[in-house]
């Protein structure tokens, strides 16, 4: 991509960039799936047992784009029981 601009001038507007890009889970659990510009990442813990869980979400863009593909690590920790904890909160004016 080559922008030019005059110096001393208003400088030009922003130029969209577009490119193509995919998205790609490596285990059962996990689901990743491409939204717009974002993505979506969940998991389904029904059938899995307590432990921890460890896979990747793979974006990859289009041949030519710097730093592609990229790998992002997911860990899942499932837990027989997870206890809800609520915590104190306390309001308190300036100078009491």
């Amino acid at each position: 991509m080559a922008l030019s601009a005059s110096r001393g001038q208003i400088s030009p507007p922003p130029t969209p960039l577009f490119f193509q890009w995919s998205v790609d889970d490596d285990a059962d659990w996990l689901q990743a799936q491409p939204l717009g510009e974002i993505v979506l990442v969940g998991v389904d813990a029904s059938a899995l047992i307590s432990g921890v869980y460890q896979a990747a979400v793979t974006v990859t863009a289009e041949a030519g784009v710097l730093g592609s593909p990229v790998q992002v690590p997911v860990m899942l920790l499932v837990s027989d029981l997870v206890y809800p904890v609520y915590l104190p909160f306390v309001l308190r004016s300036p100078g009491l």
